[in-house]
C-alpha cells in the first residue's frame, strides 16, 4: 500500500494542495498546487459550501495527477482555542483520561459540542522538577465534521484532522538543531509566531497581520510618493513630492513589530532563555523594510528561510523547486501535516465507531459460534465414527478380554472430564490467582503491629479487617497498602478506637480495595 497522502490547507484567499508521504522523518514531497478560494465558500475555518468545494477539489486533484485515496486536512480558526497545561509524569495511557476528568477548568465552555486533542511538547526530568508539558486543543464539533463530511464528498479517507500551528511546527523544530529560534511564519491575514528551543515548542501565537496587509500598506505607501498638482492663479503647476516610501512602510510595521517584541519579552519572562535568531518564511519575508526593521528593533539576526532541511523531492517536482524559489515555504504547513498530526474527531464519529464495533463483534461472535458449532458437530461425527470402530474391535475380543469395557469406560470417562476441564481452564481467569502473591505481599510490607483479622475476596473486590495500636500506626498501615501492587481505589469508611484499660488501646478500621485489573493483564502479558 503506497503511504502517499493528499494534504490540503483551505485558506481565506487561496487552497494549497500537496501530495506527499505520510511519515515521521524526511517526508516527501511529490506534488503541488495552489488555487485562488472561490468567493464566499469559506470563513474562519468554516466551509460554506461542501459541494461546491468537494467537486472544484475533485477536479484539481484529477488535472494534477495526484492519485491518492487518503487526505489530511489543516484547519486554521480563531474558533479553535489553545491551553498549555502541565501534569506530573504520568502514563501516556493516563493522560486522556486526566484531560477529560479536568476538561472544563482548562475550557470554561459547554465541552459537548467542542472535540479535544492534545501534544505532548516536553517531558521534564529533572531532579527536583518532574512534570509533562502539553498543548491542548478545544475545536467545535461542527467545525471538525465540516471536514470529515468534504471528505466524504469527495470519495477520500479522512486520515486527519490537524491543526496549523501543530502542522506547522512538526516542520520547523527541525530546521534549526541547536538554541532558541523565533520563526516568523506570514500568512494571508494572519502571521503564526513559534518560539523553538533545540526542537521543543515553548510559545505559539498568532498576530492578525498578514501578506494582505503587506501589501495594502505597500499600496499606500506608493500612492503617496506619487506626484502631487498644486495650482496658482488658474494656472496648474506639476509640483513633484518626493515620500520615502520604504519609511512609511516601516512605519505601518511598527504594530507588527510590537507584536514580535511582545513575544519575545514574554518567552524570556516564563523560560528564562533568550532567543538567538529569528527567522521569516512567506512571500512578505522578501520586505527588506522588515528584515531591517527587526533587526534594528530586537537586534536579534535575521534570516529568511528559501528551503527546508529533511524533506525530499519527487523527480518531476524538481524543474518547478528551481523555479520557484517560494515552493518550499508556500506549503510548510502540508508538509508538515503529513508527520505527525493531531487527531480531532467528534464525539458524532466516535459514537459511530463505537456502534460499528460493536456491530462488527456481534457479526464476529455470530461466525464464531457458528464455526465453533460446526467444529463440535464434525468432532462428534468423527468420534462417532472412532467409537463404532472401536466398539466393533471390542466386540471381537470382547470374550478374551472381559475387562476391556470397564477399561473403555474410564478412558471415554477420563476423556470426556479432561477435555471438560481444558474448555474450563480456557474460559475462567480469576485475579484470585494472584491471591498468594498479595498475601505475602501484605505479610512483608505492612507495619509489624498491624494485624488482619479478617481479609475477603471476590473476583474484583478485597476487604481487610485490620487492628493496629494507635491511629498513627494507622495512618501507616494506610501508606504502606498504596504500595502493594495488585490494588488500587484504596478506601476506609471510618476509624474506631477502643480503649482496652491501663492505657491500652486498639484501632479498628476496615479497608475497602479493587483488583488493579490493568497491572494484573501487564503482568500475565509478562508471564
Amino acid at each position: 500500500m503506497s503511504n502517499k497522502v493528499i494534504s490540503i490547507e483551505i485558506g481565506l484567499q487561496s487552497i494549497k494542495i500537496c501530495e506527499v508521504s505520510l511519515k515521521k522523518n524526511n517526508p516527501r514531497l511529490y506534488r503541488c498546487i495552489t488555487l485562488p478560494t472561490p468567493e464566499n465558500l469559506f470563513n474562519d475555518g468554516y466551509i460554506r459550501d461542501n459541494n461546491r468545494l468537494a467537486m472544484l477539489l475533485k477536479e484539481k486533484i484529477k488535472e494534477a495527477k495526484i492519485n491518492s485515496k487518503r487526505v489530511i486536512f489543516t484547519i486554521s480558526s480563531t474558533k479553535i482555542a489553545s491551553r498549555e497545561v502541565t501534569l506530573p509524569p504520568v502514563r501516556i495511557s493516563k493522560i486522556q483520561e486526566i484531560i477529560s476528568t479536568n476538561a472544563s477548568e482548562y475550557f470554561p465552555v459547554d465541552l459537548s459540542h467542542y472535540t479535544i486533542s492534545y501534544r505532548i511538547l516536553e517531558r521534564v526530568n529533572k531532579k527536583d522538577d518532574k512534570k509533562l508539558r502539553l498543548y491542548l486543543l478545544a475545536a467545535p464539533n461542527k467545525l471538525v465534521e465540516n471536514y470529515y463530511d468534504l471528505a466524504k464528498l469527495m470519495g477520500l479517507r479522512l486520515v486527519a484532522t490537524d491543526y496549523v500551528g501543530n502542522s506547522s511546527y512538526q516542520i520547523l523544530k527541525s530546521q534549526v538543531k541547536e538554541g532558541s529560534s523565533l520563526f516568523i511564519q506570514i500568512g494571508d491575514h494572519s502571521s503564526l509566531i513559534s518560539v523553538i528551543d533545540n526542537g521543543i515548542l515553548m510559545l505559539q501565537r498568532t498576530i492578525s497581520y498578514g501578506e494582505h496587509e503587506f501589501q495594502n500598506q505597500l499600496e499606500e505607501a506608493q500612492a503617496e510618493a506619487a506626484t502631487s498638482r498644486i495650482s496658482y492663479d488658474g494656472e496648474e503647476d506639476i509640483v513633484t513630492s518626493p515620500i520615502d516610501a520604504k519609511g512609511s512602510i516601516t512605519d505601518s510595521h511598527r504594530y507588527f513589530v510590537s507584536n514580535v517584541l511582545r513575544i519575545l519579552n514574554y518567552n524570556y519572562s516564563i523560560n528564562n532563555k533568550r532567543v538567538h535568531g529569528i527567522y521569516l518564511l512567506g512571500n512578505s519575508s522578501d520586505n527588506v523594510a522588515m528584515d531591517e526593521l527587526l533587526y534594528k528593533e530586537t537586534g536579534i539576526t535575521v534570516k529568511k528561510v528559501e528551503t527546508l532541511s529533511n524533506v525530499t523531492f519527487g523527480k518531476k517536482l524538481v524543474k518547478e523547486l528551481t523555479a520557484d524559489s517560494h515552493v518550499l515555504t508556500d506549503y510548510l504547513i502540508g508538509i508538515g501535516s503529513s508527520i505527525d498530526p493531531l487527531q480531532f474527531v467528534p464525539s458524532e464519529v466516535l459514537l459511530k465507531a463505537k456502534r460499528q464495533i460493536t456491530i462488527n463483534n456481534r457479526i464476529a461472535l455470530i461466525v464464531g459460534s457458528l464455526v465453533i458449532g460446526i467444529i463440535i458437530t464434525i468432532t462428534s461425527y468423527l468420534e462417532y465414527r472412532t467409537s463404532l470402530i472401536d466398539q466393533k474391535t471390542i466386540g471381537r475380543d470382547i470374550d478374551k478380554l472381559i475387562d476391556i469395557n470397564e477399561l473403555h469406560d474410564d478412558y471415554v470417562e477420563t476423556k470426556r472430564l479432561y477435555e471438560q476441564m481444558k474448555r474450563i481452564e480456557s474460559l475462567s481467569t480469576s485475579p484470585n490467582r494472584y491471591l498468594n502473591d498479595l498475601i505475602s505481599e501484605l505479610e512483608d510490607k505492612l507495619p509489624e503491629k498491624a494485624l488482619v483479622s479478617t481479609m475477603m475476596v471476590t473476583s474484583s473486590d478485597i476487604s481487610l479487617n485490620i487492628r493496629v495500636g494507635d491511629k498513627e500506626e494507622a495512618a501507616k498501615t494506610l501508606q504502606s497498602l498504596k504500595n502493594i501492587s495488585y490494588i488500587k481505589d484504596i478506601r476506609t469508611n471510618e476509624i474506631t478506637e477502643d480503649n482496652m484499660g491501663n492505657d491500652l488501646k486498639i484501632v479498628h478500621f476496615i479497608i475497602s480495595a479493587k483488583y488493579d485489573l490493568l497491572k494484573l493483564e501487564e503482568d500475565t502479558k509478562d508471564d
